[in-house]
């Protein structure tokens, strides 16, 4: 999963992608949702026990969503539980014995460095940070302009999509290495 937030709320973008490389996504619309919206992705993911690849999310996604859930008293526990961190699990464990793969990046890297090292086409999106995309979620919702609304969401879109294809993809190059 990949997961956006900022300011009051807690999360306004949530997306994942299956195996077959289906992407399902929530958006926050209105702030009053949030809470609908994450125990929709609880209810989901109690019901299927997915394993969520993930990039970094022992440090961002895993606690970000504990703490929405918490403040929202869902129940959902144990939701590291659920995770497998490519960069934590993977290519930087901080142990020689366990870590399998060793990338000449020269220091620990973001998604899009080791996805783009392992050969993941740049895309031309119009958010491309993780820093630009609450930024433009305030934008959101701040606007009454319905054109800027929409392209502003699909901008948000476009972006996590972006970050579970990038995700899958290095995924998939390292499973092509065993």
């Amino acid at each position: 999963p990949e997961t956006t937030s900022s300011g009051p709320y807690g999360m306004f973008v949530l997306g994942w992608m299956d195996r077959k490389g289906k992407v399902q996504q929530e958006f926050l619309d209105k702030i009053k949702d949030e809470k609908k919206m994450l125990n929709k992705f609880g209810q989901w993911v109690e019901k299927e026990n997915p394993t969520l690849v993930a990039y970094r999310s022992t440090t961002a996604d895993a606690p970000h969503l504990r703490n929405c859930f918490t403040r929202f008293k869902l129940p959902f526990h144990n939701i590291k539980h659920y995770f497998f961190d490519l960069y934590q699990d993977v290519l930087y464990t901080k142990s020689y014995r366990k870590q399998k793969y060793f990338l000449p990046l020269g220091k620990p890297c973001g998604l899009k460095e080791v996805s783009e090292f392992l050969g993941y086409p740049k895309p031309d999106l119009e958010i491309s940070d993780g820093i630009l995309a609450p930024i433009k979620y305030e934008e959101f919702l701040n606007s009454r302009d319905k054109k800027l609304k929409e392209k502003i969401k699909t901008d948000l879109l476009d972006y996590n999509r972006d970050d579970l294809m990038r995700t899958k993809f290095i995924y998939d190059q390292l499973k092509e290495l065993e």
